[in-house]
């Protein structure tokens, strides 16, 4: 990052925000610059692309892991996180649960299940 851009940011004001595929981009930018971000929000995240794949779209438990390209495992790279963790979950929490138990090394680490939020909000109507 330019010099000039980066002495004008300041970092504890800045949380990487990442929803779904983007979970696993914001893991590895938070890795690849721990002091940039003040903490990490990630929503829906998921545990690793063939993970997710098998969840979503049960025939391809029949492809083998080593013909999907990208892995994305973020339950091995979210160990090396930290900085503060909260996780969002809007849809199946089960990849949340699992990442929160592998960021050992994160500050500090919170599960928000908005589901149950929807839920009281549908019997307030």
């Amino acid at each position: 990052m330019d010099q000039k851009i980066s002495s004008k940011i300041d970092n504890r004001l800045i949380y990487l925000y990442g929803r779904g595929l983007g979970s696993s981009v914001s893991t590895y930018m938070t890795i690849q610059a721990p002091t940039l971000f003040r903490g990490l929000i990630l929503q829906n995240a998921f545990t690793s692309t063939p993970d997710y794949l098998h969840q979503q779209y049960p025939l391809t438990k029949y492809i083998p892991d080593k013909l999907i390209l990208n892995k994305w495992n973020n339950k091995e790279l979210i160990s090396q996180i930290k900085t503060p963790i909260l996780f969002v979950i809007t849809t199946d929490p089960q990849h949340s649960f699992i990442l929160k138990k592998s960021a050992k090394n994160a500050t500090f680490t919170e599960i928000y299940n908005m589901e149950s939020v929807k839920g009281l909000i549908s019997k307030m109507k």
